[in-house]
């Protein structure tokens, strides 16, 4: 992916993914129930439901800790 963004000029920006999938992107609560199964996330603080294929993608998107590259 990084050549492909290289030759866009798109910079790639390396994001720790621990809890993407688990965490609401509408109010930031934190929770395994959130995912009750692998197909459906539903928040169990506010409510905020959708397919769970695309919540990682948004609380990536949205995350500000950025990893170092793993020289090695």
């Amino acid at each position: 992916m990084e050549y492909k963004a290289r030759i866009a000029g798109v910079p790639v920006v390396l994001v720790h993914p621990r809890n993407t999938s688990r965490t609401c992107p509408n109010c930031g609560h934190c929770d395994k129930k959130n995912r009750p199964t692998r197909d459906h996330f539903h928040c169990q603080s506010c409510g905020f439901a959708r397919p769970a294929d695309g919540i990682p993608a948004v609380n990536i998107r949205g995350r500000d800790e950025v990893m170092q590259p793993y020289a090695g």
